[in-house]
């Protein structure tokens, strides 16, 4: 999810009719606020830990500012990892039985099909690793939410930094229309959980991998961080810790990482290991000159860019003008994707802006299926 899912992000929009120029933008730091967590190391490779967190996205915005009631840095456990003000994960939270989630399930008319599909997984560091089954089905098809093409206008939202709170993500899961895509943090507690509730209402997943930022290790993503300076082996040893976290996501996408799509040689082997797990990744598209497009392309990987990060900065006109940006590229090109972090602003601004699409005239659609009408178009 993402999101997913920094720096100082200049933003200079232009408020122009649904028509109007669409202006272009970047964020050298990318993805979304930046979090620190403590888990258990990968080996190999020391990552620093406990350094101090960079800015948010957007001009000035600061993780010490109570007013935006964002993720503050987490204690050494983090089981105890939650957002001020709000109620931390419940480590101790019971998992439903398969029996309680089908049940659940057939109560939902847009719930998903549980997860795992049977034969696209095998065993990993840290759970099940998807794989693409003997029949060729791969995750990414088995797990997307499906959708049928209306010809309107398509727009898709991922909402990523989920599963740290258990109020936010509750609220994204249950209030957020099912076309809404989801993001995860795999480093959350009860991540199963959350995916198996977000699959429930009917949200497809994606999962946030955290990746190499420029000021890295001030700004440190996570022990399982991708690396620039990591071998390959080392690199697809962590991206396997992260993948078999849990199941039932379609597909990744980058969690900061401005430094490591900067480099082709970095991100071949784990687009290689990516496509050949029959996933796909969905970028917050902050870097327009990054060789990730061509290095995907060789790789095999099916990928899209959002177009607009909407919150960036989490504010309730602000994330309006950027819904505006998405309608008119909408219009523009056929489909727009935006991404956005799960601030309680993003998903009140979002909820009611969905709300009034269909009676624009826009189709609302998962993430998945801009990936779908990216590659027919092309």
């Amino acid at each position: 999810m993402n999101p997913h899912l920094l720096g100082a992000l200049g933003l200079t929009l232009a408020t122009a009719a649904v028509l109007g120029a669409i202006l272009l933008f970047g964020d050298p730091d990318g993805g979304r606020p930046a979090v620190q967590v403590s888990v258990p190391p990968a080996p190999e490779i020391d990552v620093a830990e406990n350094t101090p967190v960079a800015p948010l996205r957007g001009d000035q915005v600061s993780l010490d500012d109570p007013s935006l009631d964002q993720l503050a840095p987490p204690p050494e456990n983090a089981s105890d990892v939650s957002l001020d003000g709000l109620d931390p994960i419940d480590p101790d939270a019971p998992v439903r039985t398969r029996a309680e989630l089908a049940a659940a399930q057939k109560a939902n008319s847009n719930a998903l099909p549980n997860a795992p599909v049977a034969g696209l997984t095998e065993p990993g560091p840290g759970g099940p690793l998807p794989v693409i089954g003997p029949n060729g089905q791969s995750p990414a098809d088995a797990y997307k939410r499906p959708f049928e093409n209306s010809g309107k206008p398509a727009i898709a939202l991922v909402v990523g930094g989920l599963g740290m709170s258990e109020q936010r993500t509750r609220t994204a899961i249950e209030t957020l229309p099912a076309e809404i895509t989801l993001g995860f943090v795999p480093y959350a507690e009860n991540l199963q959980n959350w995916i198996d509730l977000a699959r429930e209402n009917g949200h497809e997943v994606i999962l946030e991998l955290p990746m190499e930022p420029f000021d890295y290790p001030q700004n440190d993503p996570g022990p399982h961080t991708l690396l620039t300076e990591a071998d390959s082996g080392e690199n697809i040893r962590r991206l396997e810790w992260l993948l078999s976290r849990t199941t039932g996501y379609f597909g990744v996408t980058n969690y900061l990482g401005a430094k490591f799509t900067a480099s082709e040689s970095a991100m071949r082997p784990v687009w290689d290991a990516l496509a050949d797990r029959g996933l796909v990744l969905v970028h917050d598209g902050a870097q327009s000159r990054s060789p990730l497009g061509r290095a995907a392309e060789q790789s095999n990987l099916d990928w899209a860019a959002a177009d607009r990060i909407v919150d960036s900065p989490p504010a309730p006109d602000q994330i309006d003008k950027q819904f505006l940006q998405l309608e008119a590229l909408a219009l523009q090109n056929g489909s727009a994707l935006g991404m956005g972090f799960a601030y309680p602003v993003t998903i009140d601004q979002a909820k009611a802006w969905s709300e009034g699409l269909e009676a624009k005239g826009y189709a609302l659609v998962p993430a998945s299926a801009i990936l779908e009408m990216r590659a027919n178009s092309s």
